[in-house]
């Protein structure tokens, strides 16, 4: 898929499968890891695709190869929260940290009838996870 989309309903489908590739060996609140999805269809060349966010908006896509984390956070409502959090070297940005100032939420915006995953300000999407 070229976006990251929620389903339409409240009821249904539990959710696609997702894998998470942390920094290192495990995953735990607070780190950093990248998300994909597994893309099936006929073409060879399947695989994952990595979720990131776009260039020109903060609308979620997916590409091949990127360098988009984004950090689990226990949700102050329900489940958890996904964050985006840009990963900046300290030597080029002191007080460019993965800290959660500097991250954006993930929410669920419209888009053409379709509810699309994008950096929100208010209201992050909770999330749930089951190991698959």
């Amino acid at each position: 898929p070229y976006g990251v989309f929620r389903y339409n309903s409240d009821v249904g489908p539990s959710g696609t499968p997702v894998r998470f590739i942390p920094l290192s060996t495990n995953i735990f609140e607070d780190q950093l890891p990248s998300i994909q999805f597994r893309i099936l269809t006929l073409r060879p060349c399947d695989g994952y695709t990595i979720w990131k966010v776009g260039n020109i908006n903060a609308y979620l896509t997916t590409v091949q190869a990127d360098d988009s984390y984004f950090k689990i956070v226990k949700s102050s409502k329900f489940g958890y929260n996904l964050l985006h959090c840009p990963i900046t070297p300290p030597f080029l940005c002191p007080f460019c940290r993965d800290d959660v100032q500097f991250c954006a939420k993930v929410g669920v915006v419209p888009q053409n009838g379709k509810r699309r995953l994008a950096l929100v300000k208010e209201n992050p999407l909770d999330v749930l996870f089951q190991e698959v």
